[in-house]
């Protein structure tokens, strides 16, 4: 009985999520340009986190050891303790730019989606369905090559 209802909730929800009709080629449009913002986004922050990496004098192999210790350990106040302490502080001082830089690319976001008028369920569900939907991901690509004729 429990199963039947939870199809009776789930079922709708995924046949709507299989539906490539659900998106005009509009929302099609502002998914690829948003798309391209986002990228472009975080192709900039993973920049300024690599040259603040470098301006704290962080090796790419330091800082792999210490994310796999870490990993390790659970929790920066386990590790800390083993760690130098003038490379803990630039660690940490790196850790929470990258933190900066992660929450900034979120608010981003949200404004992104607040200029198209969408909601983060309805940027979610366009994503999800996208993945899902082989029609609607051929539309997608209909959609970009004909934005692409037109630039």
């Amino acid at each position: 009985m429990r199963n039947f209802l939870l199809l009776l909730f789930v079922l709708p929800f995924w046949a709507q999520a299989q539906n490539s009709e659900a998106y005009s080629d509009k929302d099609l449009q502002n998914y690829l340009a948003l798309s391209k913002a986002i990228n472009e986004a975080r192709r900039e922050a993973a920049d300024y986190a690599h040259r603040m990496q470098a301006e704290l004098q962080i090796s790419d192999e330091q800082m792999g050891q210490t994310m796999a210790a870490l990993k390790e350990r659970g929790s920066w106040e386990a590790l800390r303790p083993d760690l130098d302490s003038n490379f803990a502080e630039r660690f940490n001082e790196l850790m929470t730019y990258r933190a900066t830089l992660k929450e900034r690319l979120k608010e981003n976001l949200q404004k992104e989606l607040s200029a198209l008028g969408w909601s983060d369920d309805f940027y979610q569900h366009l994503v999800l369905t996208i993945q899902a939907d082989p029609k609607l991901q051929e539309r997608l690509i209909q959609v970009s090559k004909t934005e692409e004729q037109s630039e």
